[in-house]
């Protein structure tokens, strides 16, 4: 959220796969155990590192897709999805509910766009 209360999100795809970024097993360390659970991270974390090497992507305005959905919120999605090991999937799957998610909106006339 920038100091006018705008908000931006950079949503990063992540699949199964043997070249395992580094930073996701970074962040397993401090995963949590439980939904609603705080972990004090006490490292530097670089999140350069997080990104595919290849960041084109695709952007629209939409809202947050967990309760309050808040509406004007700059989406960025990288089109390329980085590794991750299936340790991490199980991991954020025992703390992840199920259907986290909200159900995909009408465009409303919104336009998305794709970077070069």
């Amino acid at each position: 959220m920038n100091k006018d209360g705008k908000y931006a999100v950079v949503a990063i795809m992540a699949q199964e796969d043997q070249e395992i970024n580094e930073a996701f097993e970074f962040l397993d360390k401090f995963l949590p155990l439980k939904v609603n659970e705080s972990i004090k991270v006490n490292e530097d974390f670089n999140i350069n590192k997080v990104l595919p090497e290849n960041q084109t992507y695709y952007t629209y305005t939409g809202s947050l897709t967990t309760p309050p959905c808040t509406e004007g919120v700059q989406w960025y999605i990288l089109k390329n999805p980085v590794g991750v090991s299936s340790k991490i999937i199980e991991d954020l799957r025992k703390i992840m509910p199920i259907n986290n998610f909200r159900n995909v909106q009408p465009l409303n006339g919104r336009i998305i766009k794709e970077s070069i």
